[in-house]
């Protein structure tokens, strides 16, 4: 029986006598065992065919040209730089690039080194049907690699390379079994989570817009010139999500546009045919981010780490949680935490758009902090059954396929959450009595019912008059008393905040709602839009009170700063009371009918704004502030002002200009005036040895939290509970003290009777602010 030992491409030139054979000169031969090798069976020159055309004797065969491409050393695996022809129909120049096989794929680069989501092109190995070595004059090593519908042209810069391609590309197409490769259209992008036409723009600075048809799955987005193309998986690039971020653009006036930045800083701008596609396709590009960011490791408790899958686990020990709560996706990822309840990437990208106020999600991937003991055990005792139980109470149909078309999807799950369609039937209490019933639930274990009448609409923020104990004059704190954590941790997720007022807890809720001018990112085209604020769903603006559909919004958790603009207000006289919102991604220009309506939104915003805001930029502290110009005693100019440790920076009028103040060189912090007039509580002093800095903050509590943030960089005239510590937990300044105390010892005679000299003392608080621990 003859055992196949090798098989090889093989050009012409590799045999003595080239009339002997009919085959041309890409020839495919197989090394068989008959007689310790003495016969060589010659294939037709078509790869896909096991046609023999002839055989003959090892002995014919010279010797290879070179020993890289001996032939049992072809290798399966190919890089290095060739010439390619550019352009589909190759109408194009030779350019050089970076070109790699993996056995599988084919890729090429403009330069080696260039990431995998930065290549022109991929050719499957199931597309290949042929390679040829062409013989041109002008070309000299030149090879064609024949696919579905193109002829891709190469040239080497030596023979013996152009061999080495020739020979792995052969090897592998003729290895390759399409059965052991079950083609789906698509390939690996087939069943796409969301395709369809868009335009997109050329790279070049004045390039137009050509239509491609886009697809994406899970974390890869991939745009192709034709739908044929996609068809048969011979995309023009694909983008690796995670690497990237995406952003409307406001800047085409009348253009439905947005932008997808990578790592590498390069813009990739599509545009869409209307408002609506926009949103849809930024939100299904939000979604393929967060799908393809790293697992982070979490903590569960204190010591144990433990990553998505293990808090996954935990979750689906009520097996409900194993499968989405409004689809058939199995292992949901998503938590709603108002609801106890698990959804799919797909459902959560609609949970999302219908605001916080209705659902607030949450990923065990992403959000890792708020992934404690006792929201699980909620989401574990509440589960997709039982919520379901009570939102779908009503609802006959069959549940939703995991493939579901978006619009069906979006469709139901509004019904079910936003609408309430399918609930029980509220009995017609009124807030006030539903409230009062809510005060009765938290103290005991029923979960549902109590989300169930925050569903009707009691107040988690009620407060009862004149309870007896002030301990129990509120909803949340009904439950702290009674023991009953999951439904504090279930009040908290729907809005309930206790805040410690006068020494006793009284729930504080922050929100207004009302009517504000609003420009667009342009700051041109004042437009009159209803507003709500709120400080667990952050802010909202539709086109008017009685609309649903929001127009934008944006999150808590994304504010920075809030500040009036008195020079936006100079500007036009018809808008005399502007004001600006700072989010992570952008400035929000607004401007309330009257001053005290202005006042008061300022007010709101600031109460709500995070906390936590200057962390999330790593920084002490950020936000506006007005300092005086050191030339113009009168003149004010708005800067934005960062603090991290010890410096203190703000820009200049251009963005780039920064000035950084050195807070180990303060001689002194003048703190604002409380009893003084409203320029004298918002106004404060930086006092360095060269010169005095004047600020002043929008309002006098935001200009208390500037001098708070800044006495912690310092050492002297602070509480010692706010002071840096040693290692061993005690203030630096009382550490000096005691090793002064051990040097010198308490007998000295006169050295702790006498006051120091005043220029000394202060010498020495300077050096203390600038290194405590020198």
């Amino acid at each position: 029986m003859d055992t196949l030992v090798q098989e090889m491409p093989l050009s012409i030139g590799g045999f003595k006598d080239k009339s002997d054979f009919l085959a041309t000169k890409n020839d495919y031969v197989s090394l068989v065992d008959r007689s310790e090798h003495q016969w060589v069976a010659l294939q037709s020159c078509s790869l896909r065919d096991n046609h023999t055309c002839a055989i003959l004797p090892v002995r014919e065969l010279r010797t290879w040209p070179t020993q890289a491409c001996h032939p049992l050393k072809i290798p399966r695996t190919k890089e290095g730089f060739l010439h390619k022809k550019g352009g589909k129909k190759s109408e194009r120049p030779w350019q050089k690039r970076w070109v790699t096989f993996d056995g599988d794929e084919l890729k090429y680069f403009k330069n080696k080194g260039d990431k995998e989501s930065e290549s022109k092109n991929v050719v499957k190995l199931g597309e290949m049907i042929d390679i040829k070595k062409v013989s041109d004059q002008d070309k000299q090593n030149r090879f064609d690699l024949v696919v579905i519908n193109r002829v891709f042209q190469f040239f080497a810069d030596s023979p013996e390379e152009c061999q080495s391609w020739v020979s792995a590309l052969h090897a592998a197409i003729s290895r390759f079994r399409p059965q052991d490769h079950e083609f789906k259209e698509g390939g690996n992008m087939h069943s796409p989570d969301k395709s369809g036409f868009l335009l997109k723009q050329g790279h070049g600075l004045r390039s137009g817009f050509k239509e491609r048809y886009i697809a994406l799955k899970g974390s890869k987005f991939a745009y192709y010139e034709t739908k044929e193309d996609f068809a048969q998986a011979k995309p023009i690039h694909i983008l690796e999500m995670c690497l990237s971020n995406v952003r409307p653009d406001m800047s085409a006036s009348g253009k439905c546009r947005f932008t997808i930045t990578m790592t590498n800083q390069k813009s990739y701008v599509f545009q869409t045919a209307n408002e609506q596609e926009r949103q849809d396709w930024v939100e299904a590009l939000t979604n393929a981010i967060l799908t393809g960011l790293d697992k982070r490791p979490q903590t569960l408790t204190r010591g144990k780490t433990a990553t998505s899958r293990d808090i996954m686990a935990k979750l689906q020990e009520n097996p409900s949680n194993k499968v989405c709560a409004d689809c058939l996706s199995p292992d949901p990822s998503w938590g709603v935490v108002n609801k106890g309840m698990m959804v799919c990437i797909n459902c959560s990208g609609v949970h999302r758009s219908m605001g916080t106020h209705i659902s607030k999600v949450r990923s065990l991937e992403l959000d890792q902090h708020i992934w404690t003991d006792t929201l699980i055990k909620l989401m574990q005792e509440i589960g997709n059954d039982n919520g379901n139980r009570f939102w779908e109470k009503h609802w006959s149909g069959e549940r939703l396929p995991a493939d579901v078309e978006r619009e069906i999807r979006e469709n139901f799950i509004r019904a079910k959450y936003q609408m309430k369609s399918w609930i029980p039937r509220p009995t017609g209490e009124s807030k006030e009595a539903l409230s009062r019933l809510l005060c009765i639930s938290v103290g005991t274990s029923n979960l549902i019912r109590t989300l169930e009448l925050l569903t009707h609409g009691a107040d988690p923020c009620y407060t009862v008059k004149d309870a007896p104990d002030p301990e129990s004059n509120s909803v949340l704190g009904i439950a702290r008393t009674k023991g009953q954590e999951l439904q504090v941790e279930l009040l908290e997720q729907n809005g309930a905040l206790i805040c410690a007022v006068d020494n006793s807890p009284t729930l504080i809720h922050w929100s207004k709602k009302g009517h504000l001018f609003k420009t667009g990112s342009d700051r041109t085209g004042w437009k009159r839009r209803w507003c709500t604020l709120d400080q667990y769903t952050g802010f909202a603006y539709y086109k008017s009170e009685t609309d649903y559909e929001k127009l934008g919004d944006f999150h808590v958790d994304e504010m920075l700063s809030v500040s009036k603009c008195e020079e936006e207000s100079a500007r036009d006289p018809r808008y005399p009371h502007c004001f600006e919102v700072n989010t992570e991604g952008r400035g929000y220009l607004f401007c309330a009918d009257s001053e005290g309506e202005l006042a008061e939104w300022i007010k709101i915003f600031s109460q709500i704004i995070s906390t936590d805001a200057a962390d999330q930029l790593g920084y002490d502290k950020v936000g506006y502030l007005r300092k005086r110009d050191p030339h113009n005693v009168g003149g004010w100019k708005r800067r934005w002002f960062t603090l991290k440790g010890k410096k203190l920076s703000y820009n200049g009028r251009e963005r780039e200009d920064v000035t950084v103040v050195d807070l180990r060189k303060v001689i002194e912090l003048k703190a604002p005036d409380a009893a003084g007039t409203h320029e004298a509580q918002t106004s404060f002093q930086v006092v360095l040895p060269e010169r005095i800095y004047h600020l002043r903050a929008e309002t006098p509590q935001d200009a208390e939290q500037w001098m708070s943030a800044l006495k912690h960089t310092q050492v002297s005239g602070i509480p010692l509970e706010k002071q840096q510590l040693t290692g061993n937990g005690l203030p630096i300044i009382v550490h000096k003290c005691l090793q002064f105390i051990e040097s010198h010892g308490m007998e000295t005679e006169g050295l702790y009777r006498l006051s120091g000299e005043r220029a000394k003392i202060r010498k020495l608080i300077l050096a203390f602010n600038q290194d405590a621990r020198g």
